[in-house]
This record gives C-alpha cells, sequence and structure tokens, in this order.
C-alpha cells in the first residue's frame, strides 16, 4: 500500500666616451745658437731668433723678481694653512644609478597561429554542446574531429628525441617560475614535432601562466585538435576563457576537463585549489561555478537548484542523491517535489549551517502543500537519550531516531565530519530512514571558498532548530520558520491504494479513498486542458480511460463510503492542485 503523502525531502646604452685623440705635435726643437737663450716652452717650437735682454740693471731685476716670487710664495701657503683648519664643505651627493629591470624576453614565435577551419568549428561544438549538458552533441562533435587529419611525427627518431628534451627543458624553467622562456622551449619542441600533444598543451599552460592569455587560447586549441580529449587542455583552457572575461566558455572547458579526466576526484579538488588561492579572481570565480555545476549531478535532481546558494555556508552539502521513495509514497511522478525558497519558507544559510523546504508545488507558502525539511548545523554529536533509538545507516554512520518533532513529522539526525545532519518528514518510518541513509552515503560538497561568498551570518540561529524562530526575527539573518510549527497537525495526504482492474470488484477504504481522490484530481485537471493541443487532450484521456477500467463500479460495506468521503474532502484543494500540476506537465 502506498500512501500519498506531500512530503519528501530533497536539495583565468652604454656611455659613450669620446675617445679622446692624443696629439703628439711634432714640433721640431733646433739648436739655439751660441749664446742665445732659447726658452723652450712644454710643446717645442722653432727658435728662429736669439732673446734679447732690455737694458738696465739686471740683476738687480732678477732680486726683485725673486723677493716678489718668495712673497707670492708666502701668501699661498697661508692660505693654504687656513684652508687646511677650515671644515670640509659637504660633498654633492652622489645619485644613485638607476637600475633598470632586465626587459621581458621578445618571444619570436609571436603571435601564434590560430586554430581554423573545421577544427575551430569542431572545437566550438564542444564547448556549445558542453554548455548544453547534451553528451549526444558532444559525442557527435568529438567524433567529426577524430575524422579530420592530424600532424604526422617526424620520421627520424633523433628529431623526436630533440623536441622530447626541448620538453624537459622547458619544464625545468616553467618549474623555476620562468613561464616565456619555458614557452620558447615547447614551442621549438613543437616546430620538430608537431603531432607532440604534450608540448603543445605545456606551451599553452606556460603562456597562461606568464599571462598571454590570447596566445595561451591559442596554444590551447592547437593542442585540443591534435587530442579533443586531453583533460589537461581543457582545464588550462577554461583558466584562459575566465581570464578573457568568458566564464560561459570557462566552465563549459572546465566540463570537458571533467568528463575526459582518467581522475575525476582529482580534478575536482584542482578546480577547489584554483577556486581558493588563484591569483586572478576572474579564474577563481569560473572554477568555483564549474564545480558547483558538476556537483549538482551528485544530487537528486529536484534538490540541483539549491546546491550553489547551500555552498555559501561554512558546512559540506549532503543531499539525497534520489527522491524515489518520496515519490513511491506520494504516488506521484518525482518531478512534483520542490525545493522552496520563498518569503515563507526561504532557505538558510550562514556560517553554521543551512536549512531548506521541500514541498510539492514550487511557490508552497502555506502548511497543505510543505513536505519536509533538510537542515546541517555544526556542532557536537548528540547524545542518545534512553526515549530515542540508534538506526544504522551505512557501515560508518548510526542516526539517531528521534521520533516525531511534530504531529505527523518524523525526525531523524546523524553526525558527520562535526556537523548534524536531520530530516523532518511527514511519512512513514521507513521512507525517513531511506532518505537519511542517502544522505549518509552521499559524498560531500565543500563549501564555496569563503572570498568568493558574502554577507553570509555567522549563525543560523542561537537555538536549537525545532526552536528556531520564524523567519525575518530581529537579531538574525532570515531564517526558516520551524517544521513542526508549520506543517498541519494531520497528514498532508491519506494513504490511498490503486484498486485492481475490474468491475463490481470490493474495495477497501484506501482504494475507495483512491478513487475518490482521483475524481476530484481528472475535474480539476479536466478544466485546464488545452483543447487545441492533442497531447493535452490525450493526457486527460489516459487519466480518465484508466479509472474507469478501476472505479467506474465497485462495491463496498455499508457506511464505508460516506466514512471515507468525510475523510478526503478536508484534502480537495490539495488533490486539486495535483490535477492542476498534471495539466500543466502536458500543455
Amino acid at each position: 500500500m502506498k500512501s500519498l503523502l506531500s512530503d519528501i525531502s530533497s536539495a583565468s646604452a652604454s656611455p659613450t666616451g669620446g675617445r679622446g685623440e692624443s696629439e703628439t705635435g711634432s714640433g721640431k726643437g733646433s739648436q739655439a745658437p751660441s749664446g742665445e737663450a732659447c726658452s723652450v716652452p712644454v710643446q717645442a717650437r722653432d727658435c728662429t731668433e736669439s732673446a734679447t735682454l732690455p737694458k738696465g740693471n739686471h740683476g738687480s731685476g732678477e732680486a726683485d723678481g725673486l723677493k716678489a716670487l718668495s712673497v707670492i710664495g708666502l701668501v699661498i701657503i697661508v692660505i693654504l694653512v687656513i684652508n687646511a683648519n677650515l671644515p670640509s664643505p659637504p660633498a654633492a651627493p652622489v645619485p644613485s644609478p638607476t637600475v633598470q629591470p632586465p626587459p621581458a624576453p621578445k618571444l619570436p614565435f609571436f603571435p601564434l597561429p590560430d586554430v581554423v577551419g573545421p577544427q575551430a568549428s569542431g572545437l566550438r561544438e564542444m564547448i556549445d554542446a558542453s554548455q548544453a549538458d547534451d553528451e549526444s552533441r558532444l559525442a557527435k562533435a568529438k567524433l567529426l574531429l577524430d575524422k579530420l587529419p592530424r600532424p604526422k611525427p617526424p620520421t627520424d627518431n633523433a628529431i623526436r628525441k630533440q623536441a622530447r628534451d626541448l620538453n624537459t627543458e622547458g619544464t625545468k624553467l616553467l618549474a623555476a617560475g620562468d613561464f616565456l622562456h619555458s614557452a620558447q622551449f615547447y614551442y621549438d619542441g613543437s616546430k620538430l614535432d608537431p603531432s607532440d600533444v604534450e608540448l603543445a598543451d605545456n606551451l599553452g599552460y606556460a603562456l597562461l601562466q606568464a599571462g598571454e592569455f590570447d596566445e595561451a587560447r591559442k596554444a590551447l586549441l592547437s593542442a585540443l585538435t591534435i587530442s579533443p580529449v586531453r583533460a589537461n587542455s581543457w582545464n588550462s583552457l577554461g583558466m584562459v576563457y575566465a581570464a578573457l572575461s568568458k566564464p560561459a566558455d570557462a566552465i563549459a572547458a572546465y566540463q570537458n576537463g571533467w568528463r575526459y579526466s582518467r581522475s575525476r576526484s582529482k580534478t575536482l579538488s584542482t578546480w577547489l585549489t584554483i577556486a581558493q588561492s588563484y591569483p586572478n579572481p576572474l579564474v577563481e570565480r569560473a572554477a568555483d561555478q564549474a564545480f558547483t555545476k558538476v556537483a549538482e549531478h551528485r544530487v537528486a535532481l529536484q534538490l540541483r537548484t539549491a546546491v550553489g546558494k547551500l555552498r555559501s555556508s561554512g558546512v559540506p552539502v549532503v543531499l539525497p542523491n534520489g527522491l524515489k521513495s518520496v515519490a513511491d509514497e506520494l504516488v506521484a511522478p518525482a518531478n512534483l517535489i520542490f525545493v522552496v525558497d520563498n518569503q515563507t519558507f526561504p532557505i538558510a544559510v550562514a556560517e553554521d549551517g543551512y536549512s531548506l523546504y521541500l514541498a510539492s508545488t514550487p511557490d508552497c507558502d502555506a502548511m497543505y502543500c510543505l513536505l519536509g525539511n533538510l537542515s546541517a548545523r555544526k556542532g557536537d554529536a548528540e547524545q542518545l537519550s534512553p526515549e530515542q533509538e540508534s538506526i544504522p545507516l551505512n557501515g560508518q554512520i548510526n542516526a539517531i531516531w528521534k521520533g516525531e518533532a511534530g504531529k505527523g513529522i518524523l525526525w531523524i539526525s546523524f553526525h558527520r565530519d562535526g556537523v548534524n545532519y536531520s530530516t523532518e518528514l511527514g511519512a512513514r518510518r521507513e521512507v525517513v530512514i531511506d532518505l537519511a541513509k542517502s544522505m549518509a552515503d552521499a559524498v560531500p560538497i565543500p563549501p564555496s571558498p569563503r572570498q568568493l561568498v558574502a554577507g553570509v551570518p555567522p549563525q543560523l540561529s542561537a537555538a536549537p532548530f525545532a526552536e528556531r524562530p520564524g523567519a525575518g526575527s530581529p537579531g538574525n539573518a532570515p531564517t526558516a520558520p520551524p517544521l513542526a510549527a508549520v506543517m498541519p497537525t494531520q497528514p498532508t495526504r491519506l494513504p490511498e491504494e490503486l484498486p485492481p482492474v475490474g468491475a463490481d470488484n470490493i474495495l477497501n477504504n484506501n482504494q475507495i479513498r483512491y478513487c475518490l481522490a482521483e475524481k476530484i484530481r481528472i475535474k480539476a485537471h479536466e478544466a485546464q486542458v488545452n483543447a487545441n493541443s492533442q497531447s493535452s487532450v490525450n493526457a486527460l484521456n489516459r487519466y480518465v480511460d484508466d479509472y474507469n477500467l478501476r472505479c467506474a463500479a465497485y462495491r463496498y460495506r455499508r457506511g464505508t463510503l460516506e466514512s471515507v468521503r468525510s475523510e478526503v474532502e478536508p484534502y480537495r484543494q490539495g488533490l486539486e492542485r495535483d490535477g492542476i500540476a498534471r495539466a500543466a506537465a502536458n500543455p
């Protein structure tokens, strides 16, 4: 017997000194005639005349000259002595020589040729298909690229070895942080062996690290024409597109890196490292967004829209990977389970945890459509009280069965890595435990790096979850109201059981309840049918035909029909919403 409950748990110039010419004057020093005095200066010259002294007392003139020289010499000595005793004037500051940074190496291979033609369009198609999460389209684009001609390796093994040696030397320079010079080695190697995808990939990564983003893009696309499934090239291309302010292309490239990775967990770990510490904020944000998008695929489809917001809390996100058991409990398609995020039931996040509500309609703002709550809160493991029960979820985690959090609401919680994860659900015990098991088996999704999160309050509330104040309470960030306060005091659905096909069958209470409820759903569905749409009409007819096979004529015990009808009537509004949802699913 299945119960039609509306509760669930979701979810990148050296100075040019003038040479002095030494003149060696070639003056000819000729010998003076006898008895003639020839005064020869520093530079020789011809003495062609005798030097004659003026008439007069030559001796007395010489003495006066000597006296004058003595006086002059004495004055010079005195001046020198005085100057020696005076303080020296401060030396003029000698300007420090300007140290010019060495110029960045000008690499002769700039600019690189761009990828063009069918290779370029094929890679563009792989990026577009990744953005659309279209695996079939992606596979077709890869297949077309595989059929295109690729560079052939050199036939001379010596040349191939020379190319590999250049790769080794480039990698040494790359590790030392000399990115542009390492790029030169990788480029030279790839010219020798254009089929070596590692050389092309390393060239792109070195140019990325050097900040030559557009040149890096060309090199990485070239590497992908050689191997369209090279994960390293896709991941580096994601960083390049992010640095070029193309976030959609960046996330798509990252996703292809994850798709083709041989170690997906290592790839996700690398993305987190980039998101936490890469010097370019555009690259950080794109890596985190790519991580979030991939992480969404780890949880139930209906909960994926909440993953990004929940990661802004300070705790790992743990959500079930499916909601089948809850959907079965509701006797409704699983896609009728929604995460609610409105003023009445907001998704609440804080440094110490998060909380979200599940409902049978996306805009639920009242009790009748609310299904349950999933929450997380930092803290020590709770101690099992005598009235509680320990429930094994898997080989490592036990849960605490807390029973009723409110009338009709069952509550279970478990502790993992310093966080208490709770599930509150208006469903049968087995369904609540099954949901908790799915969460215990889930891979935790780490919170977003703190530098990418702004405005998150430190706490959801100081009160325990079940006593949490209502939304928008003073002094706290808006938090979801406690589940026990908003859930109805009776189950959101009464149990229904599908009757057997045939006429005149004696039906039990749950089967009669199905027939009465299904009639209400069909009436609401019928009012919304698009008479101009064959698919809309056909959908209604399928429900009507099935109803007629089971409920057109049946028998029951005296008094039962009136009793069950009185039980179903309070749920009419919810049943009508179910019918309207059926019509919306088949426009």
